[in-house]
């Protein structure tokens, strides 16, 4: 049985040799194929049959990163100058009768108050004629007050104590307001005539700082921009202040223009604060 088989096998390969050819290489290649699977299970380690596990990915290093927690906040241009702090308003000191200097009463730098007498002429002679016609005065005033004499002799009499009284004042220097004694530019004993300037007075109610600006940062600066001033004198305050003007001229070889910064000294620390004796 089994031999008669096997011949018909034979003769049917025989009779179909195209089929035996196609079987003879898909045989072949399952061979191949088979070899081929086995070395690369053995060389990756991976199973024969079945999926292959995935391979675990290269993982990249890591760089460390400093990170900061950011805020919107208000940025302002510094532009830092030294400058000098001056009385925004000097007054020239004269007095109204020409006459010898007998005195100044403060120092250059001095405090003073408003009606503080800073300088004086020799007033010997004005002295005496306001206390003669004060004492003219008085008396005509007591007998007026009893009926003892008429109106009109009494008015003459305060007519020339004023008038007096008003000479003496012209050997007087006053202060107009509160400030500081400026420069002294006669000494005493030295004449002085109404047109002779004496000195100078500071009048304090408001302050000017004059600063340079180099060329570069004149841009940055405009009037009426809000300034911070800090004084050598207070370190621990800050006095605030408005750009007054900026010079349009750059002056020599330092290319600066000179900006003037208004300081207002509401609180008045420096002024007119003396011991009282």
């Amino acid at each position: 049985m089994k031999n008669i088989n096997l011949k018909k096998l034979k003769d049917f390969y025989k009779k179909n040799k195209i089929l035996s050819i196609i079987t003879i290489i898909i045989i072949a290649f399952i061979i191949s194929w088979g070899r081929s699977r086995i070395v690369t299970s053995l060389k990756e380690g991976t199973p024969l049959f079945g999926r292959a596990k995935p391979k675990p990915e290269a993982l990249e290093p890591v760089i460390p990163v400093n990170t900061m927690k950011t805020k919107l906040i208000d940025f302002k241009d510094m532009i830092p100058a030294i400058g000098t702090i001056k009385g925004a308003i000097e007054i020239d000191l004269k007095f109204q009768e020409n006459g010898y200097i007998d005195s100044f009463k403060f120092k250059e730098g001095d405090a003073v108050k408003k009606g503080d007498i800073l300088a004086t002429l020799d007033q010997k002679e004005k002295e005496l004629k306001f206390q003669y016609a004060k004492i003219e005065f008085e008396k005509n005033r007591k007998p007026y007050e009893l009926g003892g004499i008429a109106k009109p002799k009494l008015e003459q009499a305060e007519l020339e104590f004023e008038s007096a009284e008003n000479e003496l004042n012209k050997t007087s220097i006053f202060a107009p307001s509160d400030g500081f004694m400026g420069t002294r530019l006669l000494g005493v004993g030295s004449l002085a005539t109404t047109n002779d300037k004496v000195g100078t007075f500071v009048d304090t109610s408001s302050f000017i700082c004059e600063i340079g600006i180099i060329e570069k940062d004149a841009n940055k600066v405009k009037n009426g921009q809000k300034a911070e001033i800090m004084v050598d004198v207070y370190q621990d305050k800050i006095f605030d202040a408005v750009v007054e003007s900026v010079s349009p001229i750059l002056e020599g070889r330092s290319r600066t223009q000179t900006v003037k910064i208004r300081l207002e000294d509401k609180e008045r620390k420096r002024c007119c604060k003396r011991d009282e004796k």
